[in-house]
C-alpha cells in the first residue's frame, strides 16, 4: 500500500524547489503552492481518500469549503 501510495502519479505534484522547501510536509492549513491552488487542494483531497488517510472531521470540512470557495472564485 506505501508503494503504492508513494507511486501513485495523482500524488505527484511538480513544484518549485522554493515550494517544496516550504511545504515541507505540510497539508493544506499550512502551505499552498503559489500557482494551482484549486488543483492542489482536491489533489490532496482525492489522495486522502483513495488511500483512507487519517484526518480530523473538523479538518476536513474546512478543506472541502476552501476547495469548494476555491473553484467558486475561478468559475
Amino acid at each position: 500500500m506505501k508503494e503504492r501510495f508513494l507511486e501513485d502519479p495523482e500524488n505527484q505534484i511538480r513544484m518549485s524547489q522554493t515550494d517544496r522547501i516550504l511545504r515541507d510536509g505540510s497539508g493544506p492549513d499550512e502551505w499552498l503552492p503559489t500557482s494551482g491552488q484549486c488543483d492542489y487542494m482536491g489533489r490532496f483531497m482525492a489522495v486522502m481518500e483513495r488511500y483512507r488517510l487519517h484526518h480530523r472531521e473538523p479538518q476536513w470540512r474546512g478543506w472541502q469549503t476552501k476547495r469548494q470557495r476555491c473553484y467558486t472564485q475561478f468559475q
